[in-house]
């Protein structure tokens, strides 16, 4: 724009500015997803019998600069209760992956070779208690994606498990990558 405008009306993009961002600023939550719809998460199998994932929740975000984000998923669970005195013993569990630009990020191997990993297994009981899991992670500047993948439990001695309540993704920027 020229030196003499008295407007911006008329004036051009020269080009997009990249501003700076201080080392060691954290620049906060960048991205996060909710939902308080139930869950019932599906149990089934590929025709090898390993375990399928199902996405359910997925944000996009975006860093100026290489940076390390930490991903968090927080969520509460149940199974159905039993009754009389059999009431508190039914339990189940959940395997979840973190996908950050569709890679997994969980860094916990199994060794049940019906489950596709590294993911995390969350136990359920008939008690809503919310439960998180976050990760580190570096990222380079630009757009990214982030998803939460779950697959059910399928053992015949668990019982099958609904996320309820608010469920939330969160990435938060926690400062600049080395």
């Amino acid at each position: 724009m020229p030196a003499s405008a008295t407007s911006t009306s008329g004036s051009t993009m020269y080009q997009s500015a990249t501003y700076a961002v201080p080392s060691g600023a954290s620049l906060g939550r960048l991205a996060i997803a909710r939902s308080t719809a139930d869950y019932p998460i599906p149990e089934d199998r590929d025709p090898a019998g390993k375990m399928v994932y199902h996405q359910l929740l997925r944000i996009d975000f975006a860093v100026p600069t290489k940076r390390l984000v930490t991903v968090e998923w927080k969520a509460s669970a149940t199974v159905p209760s039993g009754s009389g005195d059999d009431a508190n013993k039914p339990m189940g569990s959940y395997f979840m992956q973190i996908r950050l630009d569709a890679k997994v990020i969980n860094d916990t191997p199994t060794t049940n070779p019906t489950v596709v990993g590294p993911c995390d297994e969350i136990m359920a009981t008939r008690y809503s208690a919310p439960y998180t899991v976050s990760y580190d992670a570096e990222v380079n500047a630009g757009a990214h994606q982030v998803a939460v993948w779950v697959a059910g439990n399928a053992d015949g001695l668990t019982y099958p498990v609904t996320i309820h309540g608010i469920h939330q993704l969160r990435v938060s920027d926690s400062g600049v990558a080395d």
